[in-house]
């Protein structure tokens, strides 16, 4: 019977397009992952949570998100804390104006205090490769006289072509994980400090790799009278000469730290 054929295709194209209306609601609703605790305002990115928050405001991550379309800033004299209950925050490529652009280049920069539990931070391995007068290396977090605070859970991981972390003015990292980063491009590790009394603290550091011909597999410290303390360095790698596991001048300091397992591909 033809009517009940077209009925059926009737009736079977509302079902598809009821259900493409539910992905598509499903989706838009699975973007605004941040929540700011204090408002209960929602957000889709990292950046426009930030930008909206005050001073000691709490980001609640209700799913995957994704880094933004900008550098993330956390200015001196404001403290945030992201809660991630065990989700990512993402780099990824943006379309505007109808053009994809790469976000590898944009950073968490924090200038004021960052406490972060149970987050991963991801650099989704995209090309980073930047460097400026100003910023120095591109990287995926940058402690501008800062403080990040990062719980056991915590890591920064999949971020290529430059440090993972660059330390300067005096900033301090504790805690956290640093994983399964690949430095392709300078010789500078995955954790770069250029600064004085600039503190490395109960931080791991395990299994990345520097594939560079010059400098360290894990920490470089570069003129500085930092410190690295109660810090475990393992299984990190890298493929070329003149290297180690940390590399320190001037008159910085390791502090009861435990350095295992790190591997220099070629030589010593």
């Amino acid at each position: 019977d033809m009517g009940v054929i077209g009925r059926s295709c009737v009736s079977g194209l509302k079902r598809c397009v009821c259900f493409c209306l539910l992905l598509v609601f499903s989706v838009s609703m699975a973007h605004a992952a941040i929540v700011i605790q204090r408002t209960g305002a929602s957000y889709s990115t990292l950046l426009d949570a930030v930008n909206a928050s005050q001073n000691n405001d709490v980001l609640v991550l209700t799913s995957n998100t994704q880094l933004g379309y900008g550098d993330v800033s956390i200015p001196n004299g404001m403290s945030l804390s992201i809660k991630g209950n065990g989700y990512s925050i993402i780099r990824s490529y943006y379309l505007q104006d109808g053009t994809l652009y790469n976000a590898g280049i944009y950073e968490i920069i924090v200038s004021g205090r960052l406490d972060v539990e149970n987050l991963v931070l991801d650099g989704n391995n995209m090309s980073s490769y930047y460097y400026s007068d100003d910023y120095g290396y591109c990287c995926l977090v940058r402690l501008t006289g800062g403080t990040m605070v990062m719980d056991a859970n915590s890591k920064i991981t999949h971020v290529s072509d430059n440090p993972a972390v660059y330390i300067s003015n005096g900033g301090i990292l504790r805690g956290g994980i640093i994983t399964e980063n690949t430095n392709n491009s300078c010789k500078y590790g995955i954790v770069y400090v250029n600064s004085s009394s600039s503190y490395l603290i109960n931080t791991k550091i395990i299994n990345n790799a520097v594939n560079y011909r010059d400098g360290s597999t894990a920490v470089v410290y570069n003129g500085s009278a930092g410190r690295l303390v109660n810090c475990l360095i393992a299984q990190n790698r890298r493929e070329g000469d003149n290297g180690s596991a940390v590399r320190i001048t001037s008159s910085g300091r390791i502090i009861n730290c435990t350095i295992v397992d790190n591997a220099n591909m070629y030589g010593v």
